[in-house]
């Protein structure tokens, strides 16, 4: 686990992917035991492993604009099932208060409709954030809709959503044939 971030919502993943992960490969004292022992390992568990170690490895960065973006690290959120809604909410602190007003009017539009960003269009960007930052904190709020419910538990700025549609490049080396394994 990485310590730096104990008791975040990440480092509480993080400790249940590990737990998930297959160790028994660990156990014997030589290094050729293990290295034998993690060679029997199945293709599903090594790739878990590796999304695992890479994703401890790197620093999270925006998603990918394209298939030629992909990295490593995109790799890896992709294996381990990360959804960054998870992790992240948007706040007053660390986004609203940070864009502009006329991106806050786009945002509640976004997840309350036209109709909200209407009737807040004379408002000030600091009161903009707080009533989104207060939406963004609660989202099952008595008076919201299953859609409003949903939009404010998933929303996330551009670039920070890894399902944005880029598909992924395959990972395979391109000299390994469909159906056959890497030596």
């Amino acid at each position: 686990m990485i310590p730096r971030h104990e008791g975040t919502a990440t480092a509480r993943r993080f400790e249940a992917i590990e737990l998930e992960l297959p160790r028994a490969w660990l156990e014997p004292e030589s290094e050729v035991e293990r290295f034998e022992l993690f060679r029997k390992l199945g293709q599903d568990e090594k790739r878990r492993i590796l999304a695992y170690c890479t994703a401890m490895a790197l620093r999270p960065k925006l998603a990918p604009a394209s298939a030629n973006d992909v990295t490593a690290f995109d790799l890896a959120l992709i294996e381990t099932g990360g959804r960054v809604e998870g992790y992240w909410r948007p706040t007053k602190a660390n986004y609203l208060g940070r864009v502009t007003r006329e991106q806050l009017l786009t945002i509640g539009e976004e997840v309350f409709g036209a109709g909200w960003a209407k009737d807040r269009r004379n408002d000030k960007k600091g009161k903009l954030a707080e009533l989104l930052d207060a939406a963004f904190a609660c989202p099952g709020a008595e008076g919201r809709t299953p859609e409003q419910v949903e939009k404010l538990t998933t929303w996330l700025p551009a670039g920070m959503s890894f399902s944005s549609g880029v598909e992924p490049q395959s990972a395979v080396a391109p000299w390994v044939k469909t159906g056959e394994k890497a030596a």
